[in-house]
């Protein structure tokens, strides 16, 4: 039987079982050192990992700053809104308007140059 392999039967006794897992679990691929070219390599990847986490948090606090001040103004057009109607009332409301107190429109004199070359003069005025 090649060594790389291990079994171990189902109706095998249970202190033999255990043996067999423990030296299975035993056998390890990781190297027992590490070389220092890996050790520089794995500081490196922490040490970039550590700046990113810092920006991550630092933009995380920086994206919930905005979107709370996007929220704070929100209400704050809310609230306006509401205050200037209720002190002004709305502005769509009906108010009424004596006779004495309306202008009426003056509109201005329009010259007209007509085809023959001939000038007209007229008043525009709107049709009521």
């Amino acid at each position: 039987m090649s060594p790389k392999l291990t079994h171990v039967n189902v109706h095998a006794p249970e202190r033999e079982t255990k043996k067999v897992v423990n030296s299975v679990v035993r056998l390890d691929r990781l190297p027992t050192e590490n070389s220092p070219e890996a050790l520089k390599l794995l500081h490196e990847a922490w040490c970039e990992y550590d700046v990113a986490m810092h920006l991550a948090t630092h933009y995380k606090c920086i994206a919930k700053f905005l979107y709370g001040m996007h929220l704070a103004v929100g209400v704050a057009i809310v609230v306006f809104g509401v205050v200037l109607e209720k002190s002004e009332g709305p502005p769509y409301a009906p108010t009424s308007f004596s006779s004495a107190s309306t202008v009426p429109l003056q509109y201005p004199q329009l010259t007209l140059l007509t085809s023959k070359g001939g000038i007209t003069s007229s008043s525009a005025s709107p049709h009521v």
